[in-house]
């Protein structure tokens, strides 16, 4: 695990920036094809702005996301929609491949770079602390949650860890103080955040 904090978005955008653009170019330079795996939620919106410029082939580079709550895509609370309106909507060409099978199939076939971002209470992508014990053994696949006031579908730990590079957006007072108390420990994720790079502001 590596902790990178920045004083500001900006110092921290530009650091993603620089990182996910070399991590694209490397996958398409060693198979002609990268996999993005962005997550929903308010911070990663504080970052599209730094993404939408990479300088990368985006007709190489298949787009999908980390987990999406269970509601109709043109529903306000939709990752999906935020994702198009926020992000692929402004770039030049996407290849956008939604959370299904057929996503745990390029995972299998691209490792892929991934970005998360962290809740307050620590869950990463829709992996909840708290039902840990339902997603532990869940495999290769996508788990549904059963406990959340509208429940999510979420790629698996076991797809996480696939990652070539994960990164874990941690931003605001509460999910850096949550952070700096030390508490990650006591998370059940200690495959994912292992592999992980935190970018802190």
């Amino acid at each position: 695990m590596k902790d990178c904090q920045f004083q500001t978005v900006q110092q921290a955008g530009l650091f993603l920036k620089q990182h996910i653009e070399q991590d694209l170019q490397y996958q398409i330079k060693l198979q002609d094809h990268a996999l993005l795996i962005l997550p929903g939620g308010n911070s990663i919106k504080l970052f599209f702005p730094y993404l939408i410029v990479l300088d990368v082939p985006w007709d190489k580079i298949t787009i999908g996301l980390s987990d999406e709550r269970c509601v109709p895509f043109d529903h306000e609370m939709s990752n999906e929609r935020q994702l198009r309106e926020c992000f692929l909507d402004l770039l030049p060409t996407y290849n956008y491949c939604p959370l299904n099978k057929n996503l745990i199939a390029k995972i299998q076939e691209f490792p892929p770079i991934t970005i998360l971002s962290m809740g307050e209470d620590g869950h990463v992508a829709s992996l909840f602390p708290q039902e840990y014990d339902e997603w532990k053994d869940s495999g290769m696949g996508i788990y549904k949650t059963t406990k959340q006031k509208i429940n999510r579908e979420s790629l698996s730990e076991v797809a996480l860890v696939l990652s070539s590079n994960i990164y874990i957006l941690c931003t605001g007072n509460e999910k850096n103080g949550f952070f700096d108390r030390g508490k990650l420990h006591s998370l059940p994720f200690k495959t994912i955040f292992e592999k992980s790079m935190f970018i802190r502001c």
